[in-house]
């Protein structure tokens, strides 16, 4: 009998539990990680906005089954977003933070600026896919043999793989067609690239090669 992919998934509180442990995670990883997180979770702050308002806006024109899905994907969201918070927490705090937050902000912005429905949801795929290869790279690096850090990347990447298939499929529901999602496709990566240049060094400290990661997110589906 076939397992629900939400049946396999990791119970965020171990995770939770797990993060106040960083042994084995050296200094510089934890700089770097300083410097990498508060962007994941702004993204995922944004997000929590997104599929709730989506949510509603569904509910109102009677979609009740679309409208319990995106309620669980902006729960799942909102997990993600406290497990990222907590992580900073045990994480230094990087001096350019105002910087980095104030750049992924206006990232997610101009993701927000959106012609309609159909292609925010279009570029919130291509990056939700992207946050997944970011972390099937993390889980490669030596910070990943630490148990919390490995669930946690492990955690963050199946659920959005789902919300990549969810946020496709809506789009097409949308649209009747996959335009919208090549539409946004290039420009969302292009500018996640520019974006994650600038805490390329500290990829660099994790034993993440930037130039194939920045490969990786321009080319892979």
């Amino acid at each position: 009998m076939l397992r629900s992919p939400l049946a396999c998934r990791t119970p965020v509180q171990l995770v939770a539990g797990a993060l106040r442990d960083l042994r084995g995670v050296a200094v510089r990883e934890r700089e770097a990680l300083g410097r990498i997180v508060p962007g994941l979770l702004c993204g995922e702050e944004s997000s929590v906005l997104v599929f709730a308002g989506e949510r509603d806006r569904l509910g109102q024109a009677g979609w009740l089954e679309s409208r319990a899905l995106f309620d669980r994907i902006g729960r799942e969201e909102e997990e993600h977003a406290l497990l990222l918070a907590l992580l900073r927490e045990h994480v230094p705090v990087p001096g350019d933070l105002p910087r980095i937050q104030a750049r992924s902000r206006r990232f997610l912005m101009r993701i927000g600026a959106a012609g309609g429905v159909a292609e925010h949801f279009a570029r919130i795929a291509e990056l939700d896919a992207c946050v997944c290869m970011l972390m099937s790279e993390l889980l490669d690096t030596p910070v990943a043999r630490n148990d919390a850090m490995r669930a946690l990347f492990r955690l963050i990447r199946a659920d959005e793989r789902r919300h990549v298939r969810t946020s496709r499929a809506h789009v097409e529901t949308l649209t009747g067609e996959a335009v919208a999602a090549m539409d946004a496709r290039a420009w969302v990566r292009e500018e996640l690239t520019r974006l994650l240049a600038y805490v390329a060094d500290s990829l660099e400290v994790l034993s993440i090669d930037p130039d194939r990661l920045f490969r990786r997110i321009r080319t892979e589906s």
